[in-house]
């Protein structure tokens, strides 16, 4: 058996990822990768803490569409069950290798966030307080900040 990647192994992966949600309405689309857009802006953050959790694909392992979607219906219920301020989100390659469904969690803690990645099997989350974003790896308990771009393409 297989065992999980370790982070250097996933840090390009999740580094070069768009990521894109809803904030107050707004869409947002940003990620990690040097090649991209223009920096964020504060305004165009949540503010406070808050994360982007998936439950797809647990521990890199490609799953098939009707698990990822049974997975993430439980995700979300777990939210909702928790009264957490969320919305959906979108996790992709920029070549669209591979996207998943997430949620963008507003006013989640780091310790929040790990526990939701621990549950789901996730090697990582994007988690921010206000400006500060960055990969929170679960494995580790490390929270990596990086300078979150615009994605080229986020029109």
């Amino acid at each position: 058996m297989r065992t999980a990647p370790q982070e250097w192994e996933l840090a390009p992966a999740y580094v070069g990822a768009w990521y894109r949600a809803t904030v107050a309405g707004r869409p947002l689309a940003f990620t990690f990768s040097r090649s991209a857009g223009d920096a964020l802006l504060s305004r165009e953050l949540p503010s406070g803490p808050w994360a982007i959790v998936a439950a797809a694909n647990p521990f890199s392992v490609a799953l098939g569409d009707e698990e990822n979607a049974a997975r993430t219906r439980r995700l979300r219920d777990q939210l909702r069950a928790a009264g957490a301020r969320w919305s959906p989100a979108r996790n992709a390659a920029p070549d669209g290798a591979w996207a998943e469904e997430a949620f963008i969690v507003e006013n989640l803690s780091r310790q929040e966030a790990l526990s939701l990645c621990r549950r789901f099997g996730q090697a990582a989350a994007v988690f921010a307080i206000g400006e500060k974003v960055g990969l929170l790896w679960a494995r580790s308990e490390r929270w990596v900040v990086l300078p979150a771009r615009r994605a080229l393409d986020a029109a």
